[in-house]
């Protein structure tokens, strides 16, 4: 009979414990930014979203920042610094899948595979979307691809840059390269990780991707 009203008292409790729990849960789900409030925060002009506001916005904000790199009725500076955005979770796996589909995207913007790229180089130290761009036909994807990769500043980066130093024949893409390998030279090397992650400079998503964006020919 103790047994039975135990049980009983258990099974009253049950409910009660589930809606206490949805409860607690609903102001986190509520709390979660706006895509509008991001674009908001992303279109300042003298200041935009640093590193800790991006933080702020929590993992679950990278759907909705992929999702404005994308959006081409946006301005290409939201998009650009959406997609700037996501290296800041770095090394979240989801943030990591995000930069490889914008930086992997057919005729994707200047602006946002700019950011993209440097994404997966700074934050991830992946070279090899960057690496495959050095060889496009596009002039404008192996100089972004150039700067992207020197910002790593590892010694496959520095590899990859002087042997297509060695097979370039465009000026332009020429003078970058040789712009890049000196930046990388006046810099300390950065060694390894266990999770290949780079720290993140301060206020990394209120800076431009890269510098030197040219018209897409």
């Amino acid at each position: 009979m103790r047994s039975d009203r135990l049980n009983h008292g258990v099974s009253r409790l049950a409910p009660v414990a589930l809606a206490l729990a949805l409860a607690l849960a609903a102001p986190q789900a509520a709390a979660d930014t706006s895509a509008d409030e991001i674009a908001t925060t992303l279109s300042g002009y003298e200041r935009t979203a640093d590193e800790s506001t991006v933080r702020a916005w929590t993992e679950r904000s990278i759907p909705t920042l992929l999702a404005l790199a994308e959006d081409s009725a946006r301005p290409e500076f939201v998009r650009a610094r959406a997609a700037a955005a996501l290296r800041v979770f770095a090394p979240n796996s989801d943030a990591r899948a995000a930069l490889v589909r914008l930086a992997s995207a057919p005729n994707a913007h200047a602006l946002v595979l700019r950011a993209a790229l440097d994404g997966l180089c700074i934050g991830y130290r992946d070279l090899a979307i960057a690496a495959r761009l050095l060889q496009s036909p596009v002039s404008d994807h192996r100089e972004a691809a150039a700067w992207s990769i020197s910002r790593a500043n590892t010694a496959e980066a520095r590899a990859l840059l002087e042997r297509a130093s060695l097979v370039e024949r465009d000026v332009a893409v020429r003078s970058t390269l040789a712009s890049a390998l000196r930046s990388m030279a006046s810099v300390a090397p950065v060694r390894a990780s266990a999770t290949g992650a780079r720290p993140l400079p301060t206020a990394a998503t209120a800076l431009p991707p890269s510098t030197r964006v040219r018209r897409v020919r």
